[in-house]
């Protein structure tokens, strides 16, 4: 009788002991795969801010192109207007 009640606590030992090794598989699958999507969602971060990055760059470039240009027209007026001055004056005085 020993044996008998021995025998069927090993077999609910064996499958408790199974299904504690399908829950760790479970557990682990699951860490592994939470930790590949932790691994692609900051891949995609780098790669937006990358981007972004990139985006924000080329406007800023075109901003400092654009403000460069409208100093050398805002000078060239003022040089233009400085000059009309002077012919004024100039013609002013031959007369």
């Amino acid at each position: 009788m020993f044996s008998f009640i021995e025998s069927s606590n090993n077999q609910k030992l064996m499958l408790e002991y199974e299904k504690y090794q399908d829950l760790q598989a479970k557990t682990q699958k699951t860490q592994e795969e939470y930790e590949r999507q932790i691994t692609e969602l900051e891949n995609q971060k780098e790669e937006e801010v990358s981007k972004k990055r990139t985006e924000y760059t080329s406007q800023l470039e075109k901003i400092k192109n654009d403000l460069i240009l409208v100093s050398f027209f805002i000078l060239y007026i003022r040089t233009l207007l400085r000059l009309k001055i002077v012919l004024k004056r100039f013609s002013y005085i031959r007369r």
